[in-house]
């Protein structure tokens, strides 16, 4: 094994396409644009000022907080279906 491929990877700034890269690669609900905007804005620090150190780990927050969001919108629907047939199906079933 040679030293280069022992190495981590760089965590500090990604480009656009490393967001991209990676959000696709892990099936991610995350907008990379909205996620790549917000963070280039902040100039890549937290809400307490402090620099970014691992990008891919807060998008994995992001991730988290939005298949959160989805669990709730599809709870949401269910209980509030418009549909009679399915109305019906949740009274029986309940």
């Amino acid at each position: 094994m040679n030293e280069t491929s022992s190495r981590k990877p760089e965590i500090g700034i990604p480009t656009y396409q490393e967001v991209e890269d990676w959000c696709r690669a892990r099936l991610s609900p995350v907008d990379p644009a909205q996620f790549f905007e917000h963070y280039e804005e902040s100039g890549w620090r937290t809400k307490s000022g402090e620099p970014i150190s691992n990008w891919r780990k807060l998008e994995m927050k992001w991730e988290a907080i939005e298949y959160e969001a989805i669990a709730k919108r599809r709870e949401r629907l269910s209980s509030k279906s418009s549909n009679p047939f399915l109305r019906y199906v949740q009274e029986v079933d309940a």
